[in-house]
């Protein structure tokens, strides 16, 4: 009888221990995960802080003549061939005006010299493979001629 109730014992001991594993490794993955997001928002964030503390004429702002937007690519490399995060920012001038449609004017583009609000778009996305779904984070901030949004 000792023995059959040893063996019982053990069976429920590792459909518990079963269990559990799999909790942790879950666990793993959603915390790798935050961290993942977590690191994505302080790239943006800086970026765009990086961006705001720059004149507003500043040349590293400026959109090139007879384009439409000035895109800014940036691979973050942390000790890998492939890299961990992908940062893009996307600088366009536009005129904004106190009368008229102001989504017609956010979309239409204007040379350096009519520009008085700068969009910048900064969008952050994450390169590990090992974790489910797609993390990408887009943040946007207005700039406009002497003021800050």
């Amino acid at each position: 009888m000792t023995l059959i109730e040893l063996l019982v014992a053990m069976a429920i001991l590792a459909v518990v221990i079963l269990s559990v594993i799999g909790l942790f490794t879950q666990s793993i993955t959603l915390n790798a995960s935050g961290m993942d997001y977590t690191r994505i928002n302080d790239l943006a964030r800086d970026r765009v802080e990086e961006l705001m503390g720059l004149p507003f004429d500043d040349p590293a702002l400026l959109v090139p003549e007879g384009s439409d937007s000035l895109v800014i690519p940036d691979d973050l490399q942390t000790g890998g061939p492939t890299p961990l995060f992908t940062r893009v920012c996307e600088i366009r001038q536009v005129q904004l005006l106190k009368t008229g449609d102001v989504d017609a004017e956010l979309a239409t583009p204007v040379g350096a010299s009519e520009s008085n609000l700068k969009v910048m778009t900064v969008t952050v996305a994450s390169g590990r493979s090992f974790l489910s779904g797609q993390r990408v984070l887009r943040f946007t901030a207005l700039r406009a001629d002497g003021l800050r949004y």
